[in-house]
């Protein structure tokens, strides 16, 4: 199947002329695409290296298609991130990042439950002021990071890091969604749910699923149902929005949808398809997806035009999009329409933990400054890469 390269050249006028509308910006509007929920580790609940090469990463998926812990990506509402500010007068900014990142949450190597540390982060999300929020995965809760501040503030789960299925509870989440008030949206994983979780509330209420196994449009199936389902306000009952056609290699198929972005602009869904090591778009509507990134057959790879099991994907106001490359333990930019990508985090292939280095990066976020946050799981922190 070939590309759509008037359809590509049509996005990109549309991008260029939102961009220049932009440039009045003195401080970069936060996009109003919309949301990227993604419920499901395919991985064992454990806090060793699952991730040190595909063979490993992708027997794990295997194994674990039989329980309750594989993916179904779910757009839990339709919450357009809003931002009051205008200021004006600035040209498009320059894509250039320390290479140096600086750790603002969790302590490198080291995994726990206090304070100052994470165990296995996932989720990001900020706010217009840069208050992070962490998906603290294997701690089962959400904690807040104040601009500044290393210590974290349990706003959902249990701050000593204890599972339950209670509504106050979480058990292995992977990542949220942030409204403008700060109210929460989390897929709480192994409870196969998604919960909205109101600012300062001590407990959630379920919005997506039944806290069972299924794969009908109510409970939710974490054994592969290989699709991204839709879920309108008010309504448990869900839709098939991408998928559901099985896992496997075709265009009309997904597998294991890692991470997904709602692009407003193309309003079409950027896929992290993850066991076929690429990016994909699913236009609102379609029964088909086209390549963005990565290999159109499926294969990994770890050059610029390759990826190795991609986890968490985001795009900026212009439309380039930024994928966390999970086994090449790297961040990789890929400018809009390009299929070229550049390292803009991490050493390709090498894990390690010094502050050049990524360790299994599982989420990528921007700020307002389009200064980049990563998730470095393996090393149970997150790193802050700055721009200039």
């Amino acid at each position: 199947m070939k590309t759509n390269s008037v359809s590509a050249l049509n996005d990109r006028s549309k991008r260029s002329k939102s961009t220049e509308n932009n440039q009045r910006l003195k401080i970069i509007k936060p996009p109003k695409r919309i949301i990227h929920v993604t419920i499901r580790t395919p991985y064992t609940r454990s806090d060793k290296d699952l991730h040190r090469d595909r063979k490993d990463s992708i027997n794990a998926a295997q194994e674990n298609n039989n329980n309750s812990i594989s993916i179904t990506t779910i757009i839990v509402l339709i919450v357009l991130l809003k931002k009051s500010k205008t200021i004006s007068n600035v040209a498009v900014p320059v894509l250039r990042w320390n290479a140096s990142g600086i750790t603002i949450a969790g302590i490198t190597g080291w995994s726990g439950a206090n304070k100052t540390q994470l165990n296995n982060p996932w989720g990001l999300a900020l706010t217009y002021d840069r208050t992070l929020y962490v998906v603290d995965r294997l701690n089962n809760r959400i904690q807040k990071f104040l601009p500044n501040s290393t210590e974290g503030i349990t706003v959902a789960g249990n701050p000593n890091g204890a599972f339950n299925n209670t509504l106050d509870s979480l058990y292995s989440p992977s990542k949220i969604v942030l409204d403008s008030n700060e109210n929460l949206y989390i897929s709480d994983a192994y409870n196969n749910r998604a919960l909205f979780w109101a600012k300062n509330s001590n407990s959630g209420i379920i919005i997506a699923g039944s806290g069972t196994v299924g794969n009908t449009f109510n409970p939710l199936n974490f054994t592969g149902n290989n699709r991204i389902m839709g879920y309108k306000s008010g309504n448990s009952t869900g839709f098939v929005a991408a998928g559901d056609n099985g896992p496997g290699p075709s265009y009309t198929q997904l597998y294991i949808p890692m991470a997904m972005y709602l692009d407003s602009i193309t309003n079409s869904f950027i896929i992290a398809n993850f066991l076929r090591h690429n990016i994909v778009r699913w236009t609102l509507g379609a029964t088909n997806w086209t390549l963005v990134a990565g290999d159109i057959n499926g294969l990994p790879g770890s050059t610029s035009t390759s990826l190795n099991l991609p986890t968490g994907l985001t795009l900026d106001p212009m439309g380039n999009l930024y994928v966390a490359d999970l086994i090449n333990h790297r961040i990789q930019l890929f400018m809009n329409g390009q299929m070229n990508g550049t390292t803009i985090a991490g050493i390709t292939g090498q894990s390690g933990n010094d502050s050049l280095s990524l360790n299994s990066p599982y989420t990528v976020a921007l700020d307002n400054q389009l200064n980049l946050y990563v998730a470095d799981n393996h090393n149970h922190r997150i790193q802050k890469f700055l721009r200039y």
